[in-house]
C-alpha cells in the first residue's frame, strides 16, 4: 500500500503587511504552488498577516522532500516573508484527527509540524 500513498505537508507564513497586501501576498503563493502543478487548501487573514494551510499535489501524486526544499527555499528569498513553519511529509489522505473524536485532535498540530 505505501507505493500508491499521497504525500503532502502543513505549511504556516506569517508576511511582513508593511511590505504586501494579504491579498499580494496570497496571489505571489499561489502562482508559485500552481507553477509546480500542486494545490493548497488553507487561508488565512488580513489581521494577523500569515496564511496557512495544506500542500499537495493536484491530481495524482506525491510531493517529495525535494519538492518540500524547494517551498522552503521560495519562502526564504521572499523579502516580504517574515517567518514559516513547513511541517513533515505526511499521509495526504489518512492519519488525520477525526473531526468526531475532538480530544483525537487536541495537539495534532504541534505533533505535525514538531521536528
Amino acid at each position: 500500500m505505501a507505493e500508491f500513498q499521497e504525500h503532502g505537508f502543513e505549511l504556516d507564513v506569517a508576511f511582513q503587511p508593511e511590505r504586501i497586501s494579504f491579498d499580494d501576498a496570497l496571489d505571489k503563493w499561489i502562482a508559485f504552488v500552481e507553477s509546480r502543478g500542486w494545490a493548497f487548501g488553507g487561508g488565512g487573514d488580513c489581521t494577523s498577516a500569515r496564511f496557512s494551510g495544506f500542500l499537495c499535489v493536484f491530481g495524482r501524486g506525491t510531493l517529495t522532500p525535494e519538492d518540500r526544499g524547494a517551498v522552503e527555499n521560495w519562502l526564504l528569498s521572499q523579502d516580504w516573508v517574515k517567518d514559516f513553519t513547513l511541517g513533515q511529509l505526511q499521509d495526504s489522505w489518512y492519519g488525520w484527527p477525526c473531526a468526531a473524536q475532538p480530544e483525537a485532535a487536541k495537539g495534532a498540530r504541534i505533533e505535525i509540524l514538531g521536528e
